[in-house]
């Protein structure tokens, strides 16, 4: 019986040696005709080519397997897109329903038709393929729907990798089907789909995502938070993405009303907690917080009125503490390139600046002036946020400049910093301007608060100071 059962091993061995040698014999025999000639004997012996290397990816060996793979993509796959005149005249349209059937079978055939079906979708321009994938991955079939989704990862490698790019549209067709599988009874294929959807445009799906990331499905919302979380940490070197989430983010927000006071802004709506509670995980993700500064501060400059932006900020205003003197540094070039009065028509009534007056104002003036209030207000909400240990290096250039050693009086009714620009002298200066909003003047003396004990300051500035705060 054992000699019986050996001498069987031997000759299956032996036929597997066997079919490796014609194929590498087919490998190199192909590979010596030129194109026209290669072309010809695919076009008469494609069929027969076919079959024979598909009986071939029902081996157990994985090495006859590799070869019956590489060769398919060589003769099959890519003749079928560069030479015929259209996908449905080439051998791969022929060959993909047999390719289809071997990929709803569980073994090493499956995978080895998930690389050559991803392959053929990457390639071809018809949309056939790539629906019938689809097709399967929404069946209730779990073998079909695993071996789907595995093609869909084959095709964002081979993607990713090849100068053949998908379309847009095809691209939108795969992440509308990820979605829905993020809601999936098998753990497996959420989990895939949400690692997958990480590694695509988050243009096609971030508004639909945060959709179910709020929706009241449970399972679906959990599975919607760690794809949003899995996407932000792929890009996080990509501020541009964190633009396009606050975008959505206030899109989300877009019900409720827009906020009219500071009070507002600096609360804000409380829809976004949800998300705004995950952004401290992407955040130890960020390895150069450097690159999103500039970004973030001028698209808060951009939208001042944005509560969403200023909530966001606070969630991550420790890792921008780190990189203060960044931070400050936009803030303070805001500042200056601000004018130093505010709206031409409030210049004539100090009284004017204080927020019941303003909502008198005639309503053709009224949105103009709130949207310079909040423009003069920005700059300051950015600072608020920020810890308090930002104000603790005196020599900080750009938050003392050197006022430490030189100090801020007061002359002309205006404060005099010396020539020195700095985040200190402007909260001072907008703290104590008669000229100045009210609601900008009482954020300005709050930070002020905020300022180190040994930072020199004018008797007479201080006075101002007190008697403003005292008002209130």
């Amino acid at each position: 019986m054992d000699n019986h059962t050996e001498g069987h091993v031997e000759k299956k061995d032996g036929d597997i040696e066997t079919r490796k040698f014609f194929l590498n014999c087919m490998c190199l025999l192909l590979g010596r005709f030129d194109s026209k000639k290669f072309e010809k004997t695919v076009s008469e012996y494609g069929v027969q080519l076919s079959h024979v290397l598909l009986s071939q990816l029902q081996s157990a060996d994985e090495g006859l397997v590799a070869g019956a793979v590489f060769l398919f993509k060589a003769a099959i796959v890519k003749p079928s897109y560069a030479s015929a005149s259209s996908v449905e005249s080439g051998q791969m349209y022929v060959v993909f329903p047999l390719l289809l059937q071997l990929l709803d079978e569980g073994d090493g055939t499956a995978r080895a038709v998930v690389v050559l079906i991803a392959e053929y979708c990457s390639m071809s321009t018809d949309r056939h393929c790539l629906q019938q994938v689809l097709k399967r991955l929404a069946s209730g079939n779990l073998l079909q729907r695993q071996n789907a989704i595995d093609v869909i990862s084959e095709l964002v490698c081979i993607s990713s990798d090849s100068e053949n790019k998908v379309s847009h549209v095809t691209w939108q067709d795969i992440v509308n089907n990820l979605l829905e599988r993020l809601s999936d009874e098998e753990v497996v294929i959420r989990e895939q789909a949400s690692k997958l959807l990480s590694r695509m445009d988050p243009s096609l799906f971030l508004s639909a995502l945060l959709d179910l990331v709020y929706s009241s499905d449970d399972e679906g919302q959990s599975s919607a938070s760690s794809a949003l979380i899995e996407m932000l940490k792929y890009h996080n070197q990509k501020p541009e993405v964190i633009c396009l989430l606050l975008d959505c983010l206030s899109n989300v927000n877009q019900s409720l009303d827009t906020p009219n006071t500071t009070r507002d802004v600096r609360e804000g709506p409380k829809k976004d907690d949800r998300v705004l509670k995950l952004i401290s995980e992407w955040s130890k993700s960020v390895q150069d917080w450097k690159l999103f500064v500039g970004p973030l501060i001028e698209k808060m400059f951009s939208e001042p009125t944005n509560a969403t932006i200023v909530r966001f900020l606070s969630s991550i205003s420790e890792p921008l503490a780190d990189v203060a003197d960044a931070v400050l540094n936009h803030i303070l070039l805001q500042m200056q390139g601000q004018e130093d009065s505010v709206h031409p028509n409030m210049r004539t009534d100090a009284s004017l600046l204080s927020r019941r007056q303003i909502e008198r104002c005639a309503p053709e003036n009224l949105v103009e002036i709130q949207q310079c209030l909040f423009e003069r207000l920005c700059p300051l909400l950015i600072i608020r946020l920020l810890p308090l240990r930002v104000f603790d290096d005196l020599k900080s250039a750009v938050v003392y400049g050197q006022l430490p050693n030189e100090g801020i009086t007061y002359e002309c009714r205006d404060v005099n910093t010396r020539g020195q620009a700095c985040i200190a002298a402007f909260l001072l200066k907008r703290a104590i301007s008669k000229s100045e909003f009210e609601d900008v003047r009482k954020l300005a003396a709050e930070l002020c608060g905020r300022l180190h004990p040994h930072v020199r300051i004018n008797n007479f500035c201080i006075k101002k100071l007190y008697n403003f705060c005292s008002s209130y």
